[in-house]
């Protein structure tokens, strides 16, 4: 069995929250309430991790309790990327894997979300080449 190497790993970013003058308007305005939505919001984030390697996708969240998500890439059908306006300012965006089960894995406010999918995109290809895998289309 060939060696599993980790090709990126990726956590949600906190930039487009604390960069935002919007969410420091709403703070002012709130008398600092907002600050706590902020801070969840960035709990939230801070608290999911992906990890591409040659062969999986692996997805692990939170801190006390945590869930682990594993996907073999070969099992990978389709990717893509969607960023709003403000994201691409930022540089951050959403990548949906579509996966051959139906299940659709979202990571959310990756940093270089284009590069980052390409590069996973290279790799499902290898791993399903490697494993003779072949798409079966309608």
């Amino acid at each position: 069995m060939a060696q599993e190497d980790i090709i990126w790993i990726a956590r949600a970013t906190m930039k487009d929250i604390f960069l935002n003058p919007i969410h420091w308007v709403l703070a002012v305005v709130t008398y600092g309430l907002w600050l706590i939505v902020i801070a969840i919001i960035a709990l939230n984030r801070y608290n999911k991790r992906y990890y591409l390697t040659n062969q999986r996708l692996i997805t692990e969240t939170g801190i006390i309790s945590n869930k682990t998500r594993e996907v073999e890439l070969y099992r990978i059908i389709n990717s893509e990327t969607d960023q709003s306006v403000w994201n691409r300012v930022f540089g951050v965006g959403n990548i949906y894997v579509e996966c051959s089960d139906g299940t659709m894995i979202l990571m959310e406010k990756i940093p270089s979300p284009k590069q980052k999918r390409e590069v996973m995109r290279k790799a499902y290809e290898t791993s399903k080449q490697m494993k003779n895998v072949r798409i079966q289309t309608s």
